[in-house]
């Protein structure tokens, strides 16, 4: 396989500089389930829910501060983060 010039430098200046690529791209999504009335803030990665690690709340203050702190440990894990709700 051989990498694009620029991508090959990317990783290189990356590696150099102690930066790590991210792992995946994670979206994190609060999403309110008017059937059970709970919100779920939900774990989508490569586009996909992931109900393992998703969370599920009565309280929307609860699930919006879920929503942060989940966000904050997948960045520590080398995630690439997007928030929504």
């Amino acid at each position: 396989m051989v990498l694009d010039p620029l991508k090959r430098d990317a990783k290189r200046i990356s590696k150099a500089l102690g930066m790590e690529s991210p792992k995946a791209v994670l979206t994190l999504k609060i999403k309110y389930d008017s059937q059970w009335g709970e919100y779920i803030v939900q774990w989508i990665e490569g586009g996909k829910v992931n109900d393992g690690k998703s969370y599920h709340t009565l309280d929307r203050a609860d699930a919006i501060l879920t929503l942060a702190d989940m966000a904050k440990e997948a960045r520590a894990k080398g995630y690439s983060v997007i928030t929504s709700g």
